[in-house]
């Protein structure tokens, strides 16, 4: 995937392969958990926290997850036909770059998360078994490369 800013400050992806649309259909999926209960745990019961901060985090969550979903799914389902005649394109708004580097930091915490055991192991052995941990790593790492275009090139 090629990832190139625009004029008005967003950037295009640029898909050049099938592994692509998998990585970037992986997102909603890996960003699944629910990451604002995890903040709660370092609240004090009486700080309010469950009945306040903790649903408009839930959905400013999980509407970050969706909105890359649908921008990717419908970005396939437009580009499925056309892909040996052009590469397909998803062009992402300065604005809604932010989105995207929500819904990947959540997808990045959640690997970690669940992979934390196999990633302590890796650094111990070297080496790495399951299949699933290393297309997770993978991603993982798509993941990152993504978030450090999005920055360099809509944030300051």
């Amino acid at each position: 995937m090629i990832v190139l800013p625009t004029l008005n400050g967003g950037i295009k992806l640029v898909i050049e392969r099938e592994q692509d649309w998998d990585n970037l259909k992986s997102i909603s999926d890996d960003a699944a958990e629910d990451f604002s209960k995890r903040f709660s745990l370092l609240m004090d019961e009486d700080s309010m926290w469950d009945e306040i901060v903790e649903p408009e985090l839930k959905d400013q969550f999980s509407s970050q997850v969706e909105f890359v979903e649908k921008q990717v799914e419908l970005a396939f389902d437009n580009s499925v036909d056309d892909f040996e005649e052009e590469l397909p394109e998803i062009l992402i708004t300065e604005e809604e770059s932010k989105i995207w580097y929500g819904a990947l930091n959540q997808a990045r915490l959640s690997f970690e998360e669940k992979f934390r055991k196999e990633i302590e192991d890796l650094k111990e052995t070297g080496e790495i078994e399951n299949r699933e941990v290393v297309r997770a790593l993978f991603r993982n790492q798509f993941y990152f490369r993504f978030q450090s275009q999005i920055m360099d090139h809509t944030m300051d």
